[in-house]
């Protein structure tokens, strides 16, 4: 699929840097923040970790063998499970 669609590379580093910039407007939140404001941070943060993630696995599943395939994949839902559990889903 990524074969059709050239320009995935341009996606991925647009989204990294939308995630990273909805980071960076997380940590700028204080206890007396609007929740509005809050709420449109994360969303941002969101917008930029949804491609990043779907893109990265789609990827790593077309740089596989068939035999590697399902190691690769779990592999990758491992350490995204592990982002998840250390604070990353705060993000998303």
């Amino acid at each position: 699929m990524l074969a059709r669609y050239p320009h995935h590379r341009r996606l991925t580093i647009y989204s990294l840097a939308i995630m990273t910039f909805g980071a960076f407007l997380m940590t700028t939140l204080l206890f007396d923040t609007p929740l509005v404001v809050q709420e449109l941070a994360t969303l941002i943060a969101a917008m930029g970790m949804g491609p990043l993630w779907t893109l990265t696995l789609m990827m790593i599943q077309g740089l596989m063998s068939k035999d590697d395939l399902a190691t690769a994949t779990t592999g990758f839902g491992l350490v995204r499970s592990l982002f998840g559990a250390l604070g990353g889903e705060s993000i998303a």
